[in-house]
């Protein structure tokens, strides 16, 4: 594998997905809440699969859509179990210096 373009793939496929299950009336409340949590823990996996297999420089295109690019140069907390990878948001400490900055 040279390139990202399978896990651009399957992001791309888990992100139309998505799409269509918050478009779709006919599903359940529950059944759309765990489909949206399991699309998106799919493309938290392919984010830190392709951190994993190209590095930092590879996260350095355009952000997910359910990103904001401010954001973009705070460190994230990640939690990862043997089944999951929880993204907590920003580091507290970079968040308020960067919030610090903005004052200024």
């Amino acid at each position: 594998m040279t390139d990202g373009s399978l896990l651009e793939a399957i992001d791309r496929l888990a992100r139309g997905l998505l799409a269509a299950v918050e478009r779709d009336d006919t599903l359940e409340a529950e059944t759309r809440r765990e489909a949206r949590r399991h699309l998106r823990e799919i493309r938290a996996e392919v984010e830190a699969t392709r951190l994993a297999l190209f590095g930092p420089a590879a996260l350095d295109g355009d952000p997910p859509a359910d990103r904001c690019e401010a954001d973009d140069d705070l460190p994230l907390l990640v939690r990862r179990g043997p089944l999951s990878t929880s993204y907590l948001g920003p580091d507290p400490v970079a968040f308020e210096r960067r919030r610090g900055d903005d004052d200024e």
